[in-house]
């Protein structure tokens, strides 16, 4: 059976659009090596994100009837969802999350600060309590945390979910539709399997012709909502094989094999099992094809979820992972996503690139609600190594309003050129962190072990720094599955005893100074990044004298692969990232980044380049 995608995408065929994209691209395309700077090539595709950030499913939905609706008002569902607090009670510019990531945050700090915590702190998701002097959080020790796998799927962390297909099935619109996802599907009528069929996906029926709606075609099997996660290879999809638990649940999407033309076992059989520090996964492997928009990744290697354990798994609305990082990482050999859609030559560039929404105010103005404030000079780059951004108030954070690229960008959500740094090691997402400071003090040996830096002492401090700098290559890991800035041993507790948790309204230039990043790009050049305290201190209440909180977490890079810092999800809303793999080889790997634009021009134009693609809705049932 032969399956071609043909459909309309903005009043075009875009099996045409692809094939002229994926000429003009391998036609002028240059070396990774050669490129510095780049204004950015078109996007093959944009996938809606949402941003969820564990604060309930009536507040989820809300976020997303309020994306789908023409207004910023109206429909029943919002009246019947928790009253919103007016924007001016809220701290103006500094970076927001949820109450409960705030309590999971702070919880997380002190027990690594060994600081005395109030045990009658709670949330939703469970407890925070004193044990043997030793913080719990979700009946797990705080130190398990301390791994980047052990903190995803958790209440520290966002969780950037995205629709996906899994497992084409053929169907007559003229005869019986069955629902999406784990559902029993009748024979269709006319339909047979040598026949080639067309791929129609949700978004695609709604803007295809009556001809093609009324023609045999495939549809996807399931369509399931997935976090994108840049920081593993997990590629996980829940399925009707789940008996009991929240994988069970009626208001979950599933797979069930039994109803896909392009399942076929996995070669290895056996069963897959993955921790997240507050819950676990396990389920047997399978192979089908995967679609996004319209392209596809076929054969592709996945877990099918047959058992979730952990209160986490009832609270987030996940029905599935798609990790994004390299074949180093996978188990048992098995392709990563982004590998197969570079095998199967799906989007001509081989990159993708994340835009998160976010909000924030200028030195020395407040942050309207809506509108657009844009004081001059602001969106620049200043040249040299004092390179920094004028960053400016642009607009309201929508948690449903964030998006991944697929072979390429869109010029609205970012401004000036994309700027390349070369991955040092293609295992995480990582880059070369030369320098880190908190004001003008360089802070970045505090990531080594106090042993290693015996036998320097005698040395001046630039020639310590010297011959660290010979001994150890520093990294940045740029993960979408961290939310926070991340340090590990001293100079955590460095950070946090400079940069004190404080009333939002009190904070001050010289109380919390700028911090610094220094990043090495492919002209091995480096180049900072600086960020003011409205970037890097947060908040989840209400109210004038609600605290502000530094956005950083203890995280102990494995010494493989350090040592390092995480620049997560609040980076991300600052910089427009584009992750490129080059022609596909692992060393040709690099990472782009751009200042994030967020005016309303911006949110107009994610409206409309996602207008056909469905909001998140509680599956119906029979």
């Amino acid at each position: 059976m032969t399956v071609r995608s043909s459909f309309p995408w903005q009043g075009c065929c875009v099996s045409l659009i692809l094939v002229a994209l994926i000429g003009n691209i391998e036609a002028g395309r240059e070396s990774p090596a050669e490129e510095l700077f780049h204004s950015g090539y078109e996007a093959v595709h944009v996938t809606r994100l949402h941003r969820y950030e564990h604060e309930g499913m009536a507040s989820f939905l809300e976020a997303e009837a309020r994306w789908s609706a023409h207004e910023e008002i109206g429909s029943t569902l919002l009246s019947r969802a928790r009253p919103r607090q007016k924007l001016e009670r809220r701290p103006q510019g500094f970076v927001r999350v949820s109450k409960l990531q705030e309590a999971a945050l702070k919880a997380h700090q002190a027990a690594f600060l060994e600081v005395t915590f109030n045990s009658s702190v709670s949330a939703t998701a469970g407890r925070f309590r004193s044990s043997d002097a030793l913080l719990r959080y979700h009946s797990l020790t705080v130190p398990d945390e301390t791994h980047p796998a052990e903190t995803r799927l958790t209440s520290l962390e966002s969780q950037y979910i995205g629709q996906i297909g899994v497992g084409p099935w053929p169907q007559s619109v003229l005869g019986h539709v069955g629902k999406t996802a784990g559902s029993s599907v009748l024979s269709p009528r006319g339909c047979q399997p040598s026949e080639s069929l067309i791929y129609l996906g949700p978004a695609d029926y709604q803007a295809a012709s009556e001809e093609q709606k009324k023609a045999c075609h495939v549809k996807d099997e399931s369509l399931v909502w997935v976090v994108f996660d840049t920081g593993s290879t997990n590629i996980w999809v829940s399925s009707v094989l789940c008996q009991e638990g929240p994988c069970a649940s009626s208001s979950r999407n599933r797979y069930n094999r039994s109803n896909s033309r392009t399942y076929s076992p996995a070669a290895k059989s056996g069963l897959l099992q993955i921790e997240f520090g507050t819950g676990r996964i396990t389920g047997p492997e399978a192979v089908d094809d995967f679609h996004i928009g319209p392209f596809s990744v076929y054969n592709q290697t996945f877990g099918m979820i047959q058992t979730e354990e952990g209160r986490v798994f009832e609270e987030i609305p996940v029905e599935g992972i798609l990790g994004l990082a390299f074949p180093a990482m996978a188990a048992n050999g098995i392709r990563p996503f982004v590998d197969g859609i570079i095998q199967n030559k799906a989007i001509g560039r081989n990159e993708f690139a994340f835009y998160f929404s976010h909000a924030f105010q200028p030195r020395g103005g407040p942050c309207p609600e809506f509108g657009t404030f844009q004081p001059e000079g602001a969106g620049r780059w200043m040249s040299g190594r004092q390179g920094r951004r004028i960053l400016e108030c642009r607009g309201p954070d929508d948690v449903a309003g964030n998006a991944i690229f697929w072979g390429g960008v869109d010029r609205a959500f970012y401004s000036g050129d994309i700027e390349y740094f070369p991955v040092v090691e293609p295992y995480y997402w990582a880059v070369q962190l030369k320098d880190f400071k908190i004001g003008q003090d360089s802070l970045l040996h505090l990531l080594l072990p106090e042993e290693e830096q015996t036998g320097l002492e005698h040395l001046s401090h630039r020639s310590q720094k010297q011959a660290r700098g010979e001994q150890t290559t520093f990294k940045a890991i740029v993960d979408t599955g961290t939310t926070f800035f991340t340090a590990q041993g001293r100079l955590f507790k460095e950070v946090m005893n400079r940069l004190t948790a404080a009333p939002c309204s009190s904070l001050t230039e010289q109380s919390h100074p700028d911090i610094t990043y220094t990043l090495v790009n492919t002209a091995g050049e480096a180049r900072d990044f600086v960020l003011t305290n409205k970037q890097y201190m947060l908040h989840g209440g209400e109210g004038e004298d609600v605290e502000c909180t530094p956005a950083f977490m203890m995280i102990q890079v494995p010494a493989a692969h350090g040592p390092g810092m995480v620049l997560g999800e609040v980076f991300l809303r600052i910089y427009f990232a584009v992750f490129d793999r080059g022609s596909g080889a692992v060393q040709e790997a690099r990472l782009g980044l751009a200042p994030a634009m967020h005016d309303t021009s911006a949110k107009s134009r994610l409206k409309g380049l996602t207008a056909h693609q469905p909001v998140y809705h509680r599956p119906t049932t029979s």
